[in-house]
């Protein structure tokens, strides 16, 4: 969990226009091997957006993490 907690603040922090801290495999190199499906994709966009809703995040920014992260399935979804 630590590894995956590390990954996912590079990602935000890259994905959102933060610093580019994350300098390894792009998303589909990463990605390649994991039999990941849209259904995947899509329950972990649904826990991002209700953990962001549960920390009281405005919708709007909401929105913006969403259209951010949205794009980044073509690369990540393999089935």
């Amino acid at each position: 969990m630590t590894w995956l907690r590390m990954r996912q603040v590079q990602f935000f922090t890259q994905a959102l226009g933060g610093a580019a801290l994350y300098k390894w495999k792009g998303m589909k190199e990463a990605h390649a091997k994991m039999t990941i499906g849209q259904h995947h994709f899509d329950l972990v966009a649904m826990h991002l957006v209700d953990t962001l809703k549960s920390l009281s995040v405005a919708q709007a920014e909401i929105d913006a993490v969403v259209s951010a992260v949205a794009p980044l399935a073509k690369d990540i979804v393999s089935k």
